[in-house]
């Protein structure tokens, strides 16, 4: 047994499907958007950041080295002097190898990062791949329907259009306010009724009947 709809505005349907288009169009471009993101930043944590800190670690190692054979230069031009006399070398030997820490570290972190993005990324396409689906499959398949719905509808109408009646027609009366529906036999003021009325009376029907008075009678 089909059940009857309770569509009250095609419009409202009509309006809806629209949004229903544009939902769909503004979650493919933060798709499409959110994709392009995740991939500049595996881009940028894979493959650029190990080249940049591999050109890091050259630049760190020969500053070390630089500093290093400034300080044995100092030291040995100078072989009397108390260490302290040598601060300013001490201490780029030290900056150096502070910074040559740090770009360690930092290829380590990139290394542990780019295995961390690799498996973050599956995760991520994977649930975008669901969202994918549901937009370019169910979602596709209710706005055909929509517009399935939409065309019946507007059929619909053109079709069946409904035949007002105005008050006074419904009332039984015309434009001019005479009755359009036959009274029945008997119903006082009409032409059957007056008819029955005077065959039914007897002093009607006598006084009809009566002959003229005889002449003698009047004399």
């Amino acid at each position: 047994m089909s059940e009857a709809a309770n569509v009250k505005s095609i419009d409202a349907v009509t309006r809806f499907k629209a949004a229903a288009i544009e939902f769909k169009e503004l979650c493919r471009r933060s798709l499409d958007e959110a994709d392009a993101d995740v991939g500049r930043l595996q881009q940028w944590i894979v493959h650029e950041q190990p080249s940049h800190w591999r050109h890091q670690g050259r630049k760190a190692s020969e500053k070390l080295a630089q500093a290093k054979s400034e300080l044995h230069r100092a030291q040995l031009a100078r072989p009397d002097q108390r260490p302290s006399t040598f601060t300013d070398e001490i201490r780029a030997v030290d900056k150096a190898k502070r910074q040559m820490a740090h770009v360690q570290e930092c290829t380590r972190q990139t290394k542990r990062w780019s295995r961390l993005i690799e498996r973050e990324v599956l995760l991520f396409k994977g649930q975008c791949q669901h969202l994918s689906s549901v937009l370019d499959g169910n979602l596709v398949k209710g706005i055909a329907r929509l517009d399935t719905m939409v065309t019946a509808l507007e059929q619909y109408v053109r079709t069946t259009t409904p035949r007002f009646q105005t008050h006074d027609t419904l009332d039984g009366k015309d434009e001019l306010g005479t009755s359009l529906r036959r009274s029945p036999p008997g119903t006082p003021g009409t032409p059957e009724s007056t008819e029955s009325a005077e065959s039914a009376d007897p002093s009607h029907s006598q006084h009809d009947k009566k002959e003229p008075a005889d002449e003698s009678e009047l004399g």
